[in-house]
């Protein structure tokens, strides 16, 4: 039996255009953030101002798994 190493960038984990760089154990990924954008997927924009503040998709992700959680 052998284990694989698998390409964890496949399924696209980084936001707002950051690039995902596939690493071996024990470090899947990370995600390589454009200017004005933080976070481990990229998910946090940084304002003009040096806020930091969680992107439009983030919202919605977030709203969506509430949501989800709350029917049950």
């Amino acid at each position: 039996m052998r284990c694989v190493n698998a390409n964890e960038c496949l399924w696209h984990p980084c936001q707002n255009g950051g690039r995902c760089r596939d690493h071996h154990p024990p470090k899947a990924y990370e995600c390589i953030c454009p200017l004005g954008f933080s976070g481990a997927h990229c998910e946090l924009e940084l304002l003009a101002s040096g806020i930091l503040t969680p992107s439009r998709d983030f919202i919605i992700a977030l709203v969506i798994c509430v949501s989800t959680l709350i029917r049950k």
